[in-house]
């Protein structure tokens, strides 16, 4: 009887020793769910703001400025060639050595340029002849060389020298000497001596001499020219009408159409559709079109 009550105590004991093991299970699992239902209720930490830093302004490079205008040139700018040929009258002393510095070798030429413009043929013969006596001998001047003889050979042109090859043979000995020496001719240069290659018949020469002469010109370069380098847009002009016209010669019709088209515009934009050159690429652009 005892051993059956010793019995029944001990699992008695064993089933309360379970349950109190269930319940204290059982409030531990409440425990946790409580503190991570809370956690998920709680707010988030407040993230700082973000503080924007004051942006530095760009480093802008201050415009460069312009060199200072040379006295001939403004004086051709602004009032025209005859105000060119007065700025540089000093150099009509017949005894001044013009080569002395490519300063006045340079004046030398623009004066020579607008009496040329002026319709002074005589007075730019005998200018010119005096340019190229002077740069027989090693100057300082001698960079100028092509760009003296390109002007030297238009204004025999312009005064009735009919012997083209040697003009053109001593413009190309320059041109390629200045080449040989590191240099890049003057674009007149190049103008000149396809005007010349094309008077001789040679248009193929001709026209990888104008593509020379007029390489990076478009109509804003036009609008430059005629602002700044009064001098330089008939030259150009005339030789980019001469390279269209030998294109259409040679057969390349698309290729003269092209660039006659686009001269024509671009005179007309720059100068005006009244200006005469302007007209005379409009006029070559309309036969080029109608042929």
């Amino acid at each position: 009887m005892r051993g059956a009550r010793r019995g029944a105590a001990t699992v008695r004991a064993v089933v309360a020793s379970v349950a109190v093991a269930l319940s204290l299970m059982a409030l531990a699992g409440w425990w946790v769910r409580t503190s991570v239902i809370q956690a998920e209720r709680a707010p988030l930490p407040a993230i700082p703001e973000r503080v924007e830093m004051p942006s530095l302004p760009e480093a802008v490079a201050p415009p460069l400025p312009e060199p200072p205008r040379d006295a001939v040139e403004l004086a051709w700018c602004e009032q025209g060639p005859l105000a060119a040929v007065q700025a540089s009258d000093v150099l009509a002393d017949p005894g001044r050595d013009l080569s002395a510095s490519e300063r006045d070798m340079r004046h030398a030429w623009l004066r020579c340029e607008a009496m040329f413009a002026l319709g002074r043929i005589d007075e730019a013969m005998v200018l010119s002849r005096r340019m190229v006596v002077a740069l027989e001998r090693p100057s300082a001047a001698q960079p100028l060389e092509p760009l003296v003889l390109e002007q030297h050979a238009r204004v025999r042109m312009a005064a009735g020298e009919s012997n083209m090859l040697k003009l053109e043979t001593g413009l190309k000995a320059s041109i390629e000497a200045r080449g040989l020496l590191g240099g890049e001719a003057p674009d007149l240069a190049w103008g000149t001596l396809g005007a010349l290659q094309k008077a001789r018949g040679d248009c193929v020469a001709a026209v990888e001499s104008g593509s020379r002469a007029l390489a990076g010109i478009d109509a804003p370069a036009w609008l430059r020219m005629r602002q700044r380098e009064p001098w330089r847009l008939q030259l150009l002009a005339l030789a980019a009408m001469d390279r269209a016209d030998c294109l259409a010669g040679l057969g390349r019709a698309g290729e003269a159409r092209s660039a006659a088209t686009r001269l024509a515009s671009d005179l007309a934009v720059a100068l005006g559709e009244a200006d005469p050159l302007a007209q005379q690429a409009a006029d070559l652009r309309d036969s080029i079109l109608g042929g």
